[in-house]
Order: structure tokens, then C-alpha cells, then sequence
């Protein structure tokens, strides 16, 4: 069975440009502002510079992903950008992280049968 993966793409100045909100997006986010990783689920805490830092964290890293460069600096890209936009940013974020958490699962396995401890 393959694994088909549809990616997200987010419409800014008539261009498509990828989202993704893996772990590397989450970790430079992180270095960038100084963000405890459990302080992710607090977002609706964030003034504006943590959201807009912490989405374009994920369009750089989609970017990435797809051999580009995203082609805006962080002060551009805020220009670009409206408070009407970020519920379509969240709404990416969360179907993301919830599909994330089903890629990978954690398994318990006894490595081999043969071998018993004590």
C-alpha cells in the first residue's frame, strides 16, 4: 500500500505557496522566539509577532520541502497578510497536527522471544 500525501498550499499575492507545520517548522519557531515547546497550545495567548513568526515559520519550511525558497522576508510577508487571514492558517495548523499524529504510533515489542529476563 503507498501512502499518497496531499500538501497544503496557501494563495499569497496570487501565488501558491506550501505550508507545512512538521517538526522542523515547530523547532525553529521555537530557537527564533525563545518558545517553550508546551507553550504551543496556547496560541490564542500570542500577540501578533509570535502568530505571524510562527506561520512563517511553516511557509518557509513547505517551501523548503518543495525545492524553493520562500520569497519573502518576515516584515514582507506581515504586509501581506490580514487578521481575516489567520483562521485559514489555524485551520491548516490543527488538520496538520492531527494527521501527524497518525503517521506515527508507538509500539511495544518484545525484540526477541527467546531471550527472557529475569
Amino acid at each position: 500500500t503507498t501512502l499518497t500525501m496531499l500538501n497544503d498550499y496557501v494563495e499569497i499575492g496570487g501565488e501558491d505557496y506550501r505550508i507545512e507545520w512538521n517538526f522542523n517548522a515547530i523547532a525553529h519557531f521555537t530557537n527564533e522566539t525563545g518558545t517553550k515547546f508546551s507553550e504551543i497550545d496556547n496560541i490564542g495567548n500570542w500577540g501578533a509577532d509570535m502568530m505571524l513568526k510562527f506561520i512563517y515559520a511553516a511557509l518557509v519550511e513547505g517551501e523548503r520541502l518543495d525545492g524553493k525558497k520562500f520569497p519573502f522576508d518576515l516584515e514582507t510577508f506581515g504586509a501581506m497578510i490580514q487578521v481575516t487571514n489567520l483562521p485559514v492558517f489555524f485551520e491548516i495548523f490543527k488538520s496538520q497536527i492531527a494527521g501527524q499524529t497518525a503517521e506515527i504510533k508507538a509500539k511495544k515489542k518484545e525484540s526477541n522471544p527467546a531471550v527472557h529476563q529475569p
